[in-house]
């Protein structure tokens, strides 16, 4: 990354990459925790398990009417798929190329 700067003659520009790099790291860390936590709430693992709800309805005439639905629980295979997907969004949405890998750097973002 930056070693192609460290040959001695120019220190201020390998410091300044190696700072940029270091930046670039924590940030990419932050991001991928904040986006984690989306994920986590938008995916709670309260979706593996089954449940009913009770809704209730008034019709044209007054009438009360009430309907349950029934969610079907996800596998924690599927909840880890949703979360992942949600986490590659959101890290494409704040600008990085690679949600995983730092070092792939963001895209160029034009404002």
């Amino acid at each position: 990354m930056c070693s192609g700067l460290n040959n001695g003659t120019d220190e201020e520009q390998f410091n300044k990459c190696r700072f940029e790099k270091a930046r670039d790291s924590v940030l990419h860390s932050n991001d991928r925790s904040q986006c984690a936590i989306r994920a986590l709430a938008s995916f709670p693992d309260s979706l593996e398990n089954e449940r009913t709800d009770t809704l209730k309805e008034i019709d044209k005439n007054g009438q009360a009417h009430a309907l349950e639905r029934r969610s079907v629980p996800m596998s924690v295979q599927e909840l880890e798929q949703l979360r992942l997907v949600a986490i590659v969004q959101c890290m494409q949405a704040l600008g990085w190329a690679d949600a995983d890998n730092w070092q792939m750097g963001r895209h160029n973002i034009c404002p």
